[in-house]
């Protein structure tokens, strides 16, 4: 359910950057995936990729 709300969520974003016209893409993470992944969005936001 929670996943199922997050995915409809980013989607929403991706419209909104869309109609914007900014070509960032929204991804959505459980927190599992959020713990595994930390570095990697570190990395990501170091290099000013990640909102």
């Amino acid at each position: 359910m929670a996943q199922s709300r997050a995915s409809e969520i980013a989607e929403f974003f991706r419209e909104c950057l869309k109609e914007k016209g900014l070509k960032i893409d929204v991804v959505t993470l459980s927190p599992e995936e959020y713990e595994n992944r930390t570095s990697m969005i570190a990395n990501y936001a170091h290099e000013g990729v990640v909102i």
